[in-house]
């Protein structure tokens, strides 16, 4: 499908303003054709809400993301990869709208599933560890954001996750900002200057 290229390339360029108003084409032209409980439905739906937060419209990407979840829960395709990531990314708008503790409880129920269904090293599962140990870091948590930074890295340093250098660089980044607030200036200099030498 042209429209569906055409958002996915906007989408992967940062050009998410150009590629919202073709993926609600698409979404709306699946709903047309597809069953409603079509798996493509929720993808399309799944892919919206993913746009929608990078434009900042929180509100409607995590009603996006809901239906999204909603529907995968419904048909039986929970503790799959994008049904956990519906979750993560709800966690995530619940926290950039100012709910930090609503954020940290989805994120604190779906851990245990990642690490489960997905494994401890899974890309998704580091990404849900860093999420919360954001969480902790906002709301002054500082030693168990500090101690989920550690265990996500060195689950990286000891897996193929280590590969995805985004996601480490992320993770030193997050770790790095929570060693500053501690205090412990001489331990964060290093990690943050590993971080930064990925982002130059």
């Amino acid at each position: 499908m042209r429209l569906l290229g055409a958002a996915e390339a906007l989408r992967e360029g940062g050009r998410c303003q150009e590629a919202e108003p073709i993926q609600r084409q698409v979404l709306q032209i699946r709903r047309r054709v597809l069953p409603p409980d079509d798996y493509d439905n929720f993808d399309a739906v799944g892919t919206l809400a993913q746009i929608l937060m990078y434009t900042g419209a929180l509100a409607e990407a995590e009603r996006c993301f809901r239906e999204c979840l909603a529907g995968l829960q419904r048909t039986g395709r929970s503790n799959t990869v994008i049904e956990i990531t519906c979750v993560k990314e709800i966690a995530l708008a619940r926290l950039q709208q100012g709910d930090p503790i609503g954020a940290e409880n989805l994120l604190a129920q779906v851990l245990p599933r990642a690490k489960t269904f997905l494994g401890a090293d899974a890309i998704m599962t580091l990404m849900i560890q860093r999420a919360l140990a954001r969480v902790f870091a906002e709301e002054g948590r500082l030693d168990k954001a500090e101690a989920l930074c550690k265990e996500a890295l060195d689950t990286r340093n000891r897996s193929k996750a280590r590969e995805e250098a985004y996601g480490t660089a992320r993770t030193q980044l997050t770790l790095g900002r929570v060693l500053v607030e501690m205090g412990k200036l001489d331990e964060a200099q290093p990690v943050l200057q590993d971080a930064l030498r990925f982002f130059r």
